[in-house]
């Protein structure tokens, strides 16, 4: 058995007392030290799982061979890792460059989508691991703590959709480059009825056109992503 308490008395909690069972080899000091080192990771390792299976929805698979099911747990593996890894980020290199963590299309369509902090000097990693936490329902207020995993789940699941729409509009509509901001929908002028637009159909109400054509591109950028009725996928359609 190793017994461990914390030095000190800590405020707004109790003092960490832990006693440990183990089959393993505790012969000095170090050894001992090294076991409470690994039980220390345990609430990282439920956080873990915790994505694996409520974010990225392990458990509802419909595979029914073994090598399929372990083909689809090590991508989610990997994309459970790159969103606790994000949330962490924001906590320990808030400061870090946002090339670290996300590509340049990712920054680019972040920039387009949603609004900048007043606040904000540096368009650091954390200024956009928090707009992904936006995009999740995290309300970024001056008191709120730092996002978790939930909202990064959710907001990454967001952005990856968008920027998938992105790049596909780049591809099949002709754009020639993708400079930052969110290819935006043609606006046609037509009536209420339902019309293709860009492969997505679209519902654009008559009167509003001439105030849309009026706004400034990230404003039409926003409003067409609320107020179009298609799939998630398909809210955001590029074109020229």
């Amino acid at each position: 058995m190793i017994h461990a308490e914390e030095r000190g008395t800590p405020k707004n909690r109790k003092k960490i007392d832990w006693k440990l069972i183990t089959d393993l080899p505790v012969d000095s000091r170090a050894d001992a030290i090294e076991k409470l080192e690994w039980y220390a990771l345990r609430w990282k390792i439920e956080v873990f799982h915790k994505i694996l299976k409520s974010g990225c929805k392990a458990e509802e698979s419909k595979l029914r061979t073994a090598q399929r099911l372990t083909n689809l747990i090590s991508l989610f593996c990997i994309l459970t890792w790159r969103v606790f890894w994000m949330t962490m980020l924001n906590r320990s290199a808030p400061d870090a460059p946002p090339t670290l963590a996300l590509t340049a299309t990712e920054i680019g369509v972040l920039d387009g989508l949603v609004n900048d902090n007043p606040k904000a000097r540096q368009k650091t990693l954390s200024h956009y691991l928090i707009k992904i936490a936006r995009l999740g329902g995290y309300l970024a207020r001056a008191s709120d703590p730092p996002p978790g995993n939930t909202v990064m789940w959710r907001g990454l699941s967001r952005l990856t959709d968008i920027a998938l729409g992105a790049m596909a509009g780049v591809e099949f509509v002709g754009i020639e480059s993708f400079t930052g901001r969110i290819p935006l929908l043609r606006v046609l002028p037509m009536s209420t009825e339902r019309r293709p637009v860009g492969g997505a159909f679209c519902v654009i109400p008559q009167p509003s056109l001439p105030k849309l054509t009026e706004r400034c591109p990230r404003e039409i950028a926003r409003w067409q992503f609320r107020h179009f009725p298609c799939r998630r996928s398909q809210r955001l359609v590029s074109g020229v």
